[in-house]
C-alpha cells in the first residue's frame, strides 16, 4: 500500500468516525486551535491525554504537567508546522524538526520520578 492510499484511508476513517467525549470537551475549550500558552488549553489537554490512556499524568502533578507543557510549547511552537499541514504533508526537514519537538517532549518530566 503506498502512502497516498494510506493518507487517504485515514482520512476516510477520521471523517466517518467522529468525535469521541474527550475530544469534544477540548474542541470545545480550545474552538480548535490549541495553544499552550493558555492554561485553559494545556489543562484541557492534560484531560484529554488522561482519557486516551496516559495514566501517569497523576492528578496530584497537574501543576507541573502543565508548566512542562508550557514550557515546551515556548520553546518549539514556532518550529512546528502550520496547524493546516498535515504530517503527510510534511517535507523531510519538517518531520525531521517535528520528531526533535517531540523528541523534548517525551523527555519533558511531566511528574515526579518521569
Amino acid at each position: 500500500m503506498s502512502r497516498d492510499d494510506i493518507a487517504r484511508y485515514l482520512a476516510e476513517f477520521g471523517g466517518g468516525a467522529g468525535y469521541d467525549s474527550a475530544t469534544r470537551r477540548l474542541l470545545s475549550v480550545t474552538g480548535g486551535h490549541l495553544d499552550l500558552h493558555v492554561e485553559e488549553h494545556r489543562l484541557a489537554l492534560i484531560d484529554w491525554l488522561r482519557a486516551w490512556g496516559c495514566r501517569h499524568l497523576r492528578r496530584a502533578d497537574t501543576p507541573r504537567t502543565s508548566e512542562t507543557l508550557r514550557a515546551w510549547w515556548e520553546a518549539w511552537a514556532a518550529w512546528l508546522p502550520d496547524e493546516q499541514v498535515s504530517l503527510t504533508g510534511l517535507s523531510q526537514a519538517g518531520l525531521m524538526v517535528a520528531g526533535q519537538a517531540f523528541d523534548a517532549l517525551r523527555a519533558s518530566p511531566a511528574a515526579p520520578g518521569t
